[in-house]
């Protein structure tokens, strides 16, 4: 789990000449956006929709923007129960995920 999540968010939201430059960064990585050679593929991302409202670039550019912040971004990826073809990807909240290793 992100510890100190809150803080650094804080830091993002507060502190205008950091916010910038890594909201630059998101914008930089993202670029024009994405090239599919498949267009079974593009119809695939085309539909995803996040939470609601998003588009797949959107959701890349929040996850670069919180891996940015906190060190590390997540996402729920929910297929098709038939096909096992991705239908959406959903970001999940950096400061609640705590990740367990087996150290076997």
């Amino acid at each position: 789990m992100c510890k100190n999540w809150t803080t650094w968010f804080g830091y993002y939201k507060q502190i205008p000449e950091l916010k910038k430059a890594i909201d630059m960064k998101a914008i930089w990585t993202i670029g024009a956006g994405y090239e599919i050679l498949d267009p079974l593929s593009k119809v695939y991302l085309e539909h995803i929709r996040g939470w609601g409202r998003d588009t797949f670039n959107t959701i890349l550019k929040n996850m670069i923007i919180v891996m940015q912040i906190a060190g590390d971004a997540y996402a729920e990826i929910m297929r098709d129960k038939k096909t096992g073809i991705i239908i959406n990807l959903k970001p999940l909240d950096t400061g609640s995920i705590k990740i367990i290793i087996d150290r076997s």
